[in-house]
């Protein structure tokens, strides 16, 4: 069983999900410049949430016949433990999470960040949103004890760098906007969900499927 946020038209898994195994899986989208005929990224979204193990899921999201690049946020409340796995056409790359870990949608692990990429997407959108959030960690990391549910939401609700922002608002010709912030919290299997913009709804407890 799993529960998940789910994109319309788009199979469940591209959005922020859990299953029954204790697993925890969100992904961003890489603007890859190369692709091939094979197993398209949703698919293998939507098959992790079926794994019962982190080394299950990683099998899947490096499936060798997969079609395009991409990036898994994959986690385990039984484990106990969180890796970033990063995909381009031919290399792959596995980060066992500790402390606190920043990541938008472009490739930055060294066996795969040199993988072809769209310049304007990356240059743009993500390596903005990147550079608050990576900014705002490094102030953190001296006393991360203090890093709680509210100084998350606080840093994925920052409007510094607009347009392209942690949180997004439509503002002239860029019409794209956050549509939700999920937290999810291992030790309690707590979902916590902030539909719209973060900086302006209040937050949802959701339920952990079993």
């Amino acid at each position: 069983a799993f529960t998940c946020l789910s994109y319309p038209g788009i199979l469940p898994g591209n959005g922020p999900a859990a299953n029954a195994a204790g697993l925890v899986l969100t992904t961003n989208y890489i603007a890859s410049t190369n692709w091939r005929i094979g197993v398209p990224r949703y698919f293998l979204d939507r098959a992790v949430l079926a794994a019962r193990n982190l080394d299950e899921a990683v099998r899947i999201a490096c499936h060798p016949q997969r079609a395009f690049a991409f990036h898994f946020n994959l986690a385990s409340a039984t484990e106990k433990r969180i890796l970033s796995v990063e995909t381009s056409l031919d290399q792959q790359a596995v980060w066992e999470v500790t402390g606190l870990y920043v990541h938008t949608n472009h490739l930055v692990l060294a066996a795969t960040r040199d993988a072809p990429q769209d310049p304007d997407y990356v240059g743009s959108s993500s390596t903005s949103r990147y550079r608050v959030l990576s900014a705002w960690r490094e102030g953190v990391l001296a006393d991360l004890d203090r890093v709680d549910r509210s100084s998350l939401v606080s840093a994925l609700s920052s409007h510094q760098g607009k347009p392209y922002s942690p949180c997004r608002h439509p503002a002239g010709s860029v019409t794209g906007q956050t549509l939700a912030t999920s937290l999810f919290d291992l030790s309690a299997r707590t979902w916590t969900l902030t539909p719209g913009n973060p900086c302006r709804t209040e937050a949802h407890q959701m339920v952990w499927p079993s």
